[in-house]
């Protein structure tokens, strides 16, 4: 029983299977290129808005104001300034 060629068929195998890794490869890397543009987008859509609409915004989706990023520092204390200095 043959259960995936043999090793005359190697290198044909292994092109093939780069060039599925490389184009999924390719696939993510374009997902996270619109992700990051529309981003982008995002922001400079927000930009333009008043802060009281922007505000507003904030409270809808966070209406106890919790800090989404506390937990990314684990060594900062509440009221630290430079997140990129662990203690």
């Amino acid at each position: 029983m043959n259960s995936g060629g043999d090793t005359t068929e190697l290198p044909k195998r292994l092109l093939h299977t780069v060039e599925r890794v490389q184009k999924r490869a390719a696939g993510l890397n374009a997902s996270a290129e619109r992700a990051i543009e529309e981003a982008i987008e995002r922001e400079k859509q927000l930009k333009g808005w008043a802060r009281a609409k922007k505000i507003a915004l904030f409270e809808r989706r966070n209406p106890q104001w919790k800090d989404l990023a506390s937990e990314w520092y684990p060594w900062m204390q509440p009221g630290d300034r430079d997140a990129s200095t662990p203690r």
